[in-house]
This record gives C-alpha cells, structure tokens and sequence, in this order.
C-alpha cells in the first residue's frame, strides 16, 4: 500500500473507535430516552421527586443569565475584532 507524504497509509484505527463509540452512545441515549428527559425533567426511576432549593434556583438562573449574556457579547467582540483587523490592512 502506497503511503501518503504525512507517512500515513489511510487507516485511522483511533478515527473508527470514536466513531463506534458516538454510535453507540446514540443508540444508548436514544433507547433509554436520556435526551427526553433532559428537556422534560421526567426520569425513569422509582423514588421521590426532588425540588430546587431557593439558592439552587439562585444560582441556576444566574449561570443561563450569564450564559446568554456571554453570546451577545462575544458577537459583539468578534466584530470589533475584525473592523481594527481591518484598518490595519
């Protein structure tokens, strides 16, 4: 088999365990429902149902406030980024 100049021959052994593994990942999440019940809350379990606390609510609400803070930000930044970026040229 004739090699490439990097040296390689075309077989990535690694490449194809990661790609068995996400397979199989995605067939795990979607037989036991994983990703439904992260939007809809419902687990598949026996046992009490659990509530947040006021101060897990607290810092719940202030970690996605943050969170969709950051996006218009980093829009905001890359912009002026690339205008000064720009100016120089």
């Amino acid at each position: 088999m004739k090699k490439s100049k990097s040296g390689h021959n075309g077989h990535y052994p690694a490449a194809s365990i990661v790609m068995i593994g996400i397979l199989l990942t995605s067939l795990l999440i979607l037989i036991t429902g994983t990703l439904r019940s992260i939007f809809t809350a419902y687990k598949n379990l026996d046992g009490e149902s659990i509530r947040l606390n006021p101060f897990q609510v607290i810092i719940a609400t202030l970690g996605i406030v943050a969170a969709l803070a950051v996006l218009p930000y980093s829009l905001t930044n890359q912009k002026i980024n690339n205008m000064i970026e720009n100016k120089r040229r």
